[in-house]
C-alpha cells in the first residue's frame, strides 16, 4: 500500500491497521484488497 494513502485523516497503512483490532491479536495477518469503490470525485 502506498505510504501516502489517507485513512480517517491519517497517512499510511499503519493508520488503517491501528483501527483493525484483529491485527493486534494475530502477528502474521495478510490483507488483500478485493476492490475499489468511488464514493465521490476525490475518494475511494
Amino acid at each position: 500500500m502506498a505510504p501516502d494513502v489517507v485513512f480517517n485523516s491519517e497517512y499510511g497503512p499503519e493508520a488503517i491497521m491501528q483501527h483493525w483490532c484483529f491485527m493486534d491479536w494475530f502477528g502474521d495477518v495478510n490483507v488483500e484488497l478485493k476492490g475499489w469503490e468511488a464514493t465521490d470525485g476525490e475518494s475511494l
